[in-house]
């Protein structure tokens, strides 16, 4: 995205506003005649040809296999939410089990957790967080300040922290 994108809007606007001049210089210049006779054959071309059926079934497989893909994080993203609207935070956190479960699940676990210092599901989520997604900022963070992690894990987790943000200075 970044080697595609304008990071000055001026320039875009002025790519827009010369790439639509163009667009319309070059229609003055044609003649409806022409325009005519193009559309016409393309209209009839595309009456006479017929979607192949190999086309079709790659459609198909392509669009189930989308589906395939899709459901698990759909579905443990739909249990997660029937488990938060429950209260119970140990069910919410065997909620978090499930494949397709993503940091963002866990980091909310975590701040609940947090918020009601449930230390035992703190210690299991955190550990979870940190094993499965070793790049997320909250999970180190909160193990960094957890008063129920060793002293060497909170010197690990805010060496992880250093490194995972150098020029933080706030922690």
């Amino acid at each position: 995205q970044a080697l595609i994108s304008i990071n000055q809007i001026g320039v875009g606007i002025w790519g827009w506003i010369l790439t639509g001049t163009l667009i319309g210089y070059r229609s003055i210049f044609k003649s409806n005649e022409i325009q005519n006779i193009r559309f016409n054959t393309l209209r009839k071309q595309l009456k006479t040809q017929l979607v192949p059926a190999r086309s079709v079934i790659w459609a198909f497989t392509l669009s189930l296999l989308g589906v395939i893909v899709a459901m698990p994080p759909l579905k443990a993203d739909m249990d997660f939410r029937r488990t938060l609207n429950s209260g119970d935070l140990s069910k919410v956190v065997s909620a978090t089990n499930q494949i397709g479960t993503t940091a963002w699940h866990l980091n909310m676990v975590l701040d609940s957790a947090v918020k009601n210092n449930s230390a035992d599901v703190g210690q299991i989520v955190i550990e979870r967080l940190t094993t499965r997604f070793p790049r997320d900022y909250y999970g180190w963070r909160i193990k960094s300040v957890a008063s129920f992690e060793p002293e060497s894990e909170r010197i690990r987790a805010r060496q992880i922290l250093d490194s995972l943000d150098p020029f933080n200075l706030t922690d």
